[in-house]
């Protein structure tokens, strides 16, 4: 693949996740699946692009239904909430952690964090994961500026009732991080 077909798939891999995440136009079932045909028909792609963004997607975001080309899902990050997907409950490691901006502290100290206009939390079981995502840039929503790690003490949450779903691809979602279970993550 060259640099310009990595390119092009890139920008496809963005409008397919968006189709995928947050098309309030298409009617999907409640598990999210998306007809390959309507994005073929409607939406420019090739069955043969879909194939290649699913294949090179180094986060695993995407899922083929019942292993066929029929149909297609983002496997979390949605806003639509009739999107429920079914993942299992398992308890997590005891840290978690959550990448992001130092601009959030204050907001999240106070209130927790929240998904937002996500139907989960997204969590990850490593701080180098968390710091890439800290550290991206979110052209929707405009945030820039440097980026931050907090810890999640999930065994706490998981002792008060809090439920955590593992995803295919490694995330660990749940629907809100109460701000006592969170600290800013330090090197010491």
């Amino acid at each position: 693949m060259t640099m310009t077909d990595k390119k092009n798939y890139s920008k496809l891999g963005q409008k397919l996740a968006y189709l995928l995440r947050h098309d309030t136009n298409y009617e999907f079932p409640s598990e999210g699946w998306r007809e390959s045909d309507d994005l073929i028909k409607n939406h420019g792609f090739t069955l043969e692009d879909l194939k290649e963004i699913v294949r090179n997607d180094n986060k695993g975001r995407f899922e083929w239904k019942d292993g066929t080309y029929t149909g297609i899902r983002a496997i979390q990050g949605h806003s639509i909430s009739k999107i429920r997907i079914k993942y299992p409950r398992t308890d997590p490691p005891e840290v978690l952690y959550h990448g992001t901006k130092v601009s959030n502290l204050e907001s999240i100290f106070a209130g927790g964090i929240s998904s937002m206009e996500r139907l989960y939390v997204h969590l990850s079981d490593n701080p180098e994961t968390a710091f890439k995502v800290a550290n991206r840039k979110n052209k929707t929503r405009k945030i820039s500026g440097p980026g931050i790690v907090l810890e999640v003490d999930a065994k706490k949450m998981i002792s008060e009732g809090y439920a955590f779903y593992l995803t295919s691809n490694g995330v660990w979602l749940t629907r809100f991080v109460p701000s006592k279970f969170i600290k800013i993550l330090t090197t010491e």
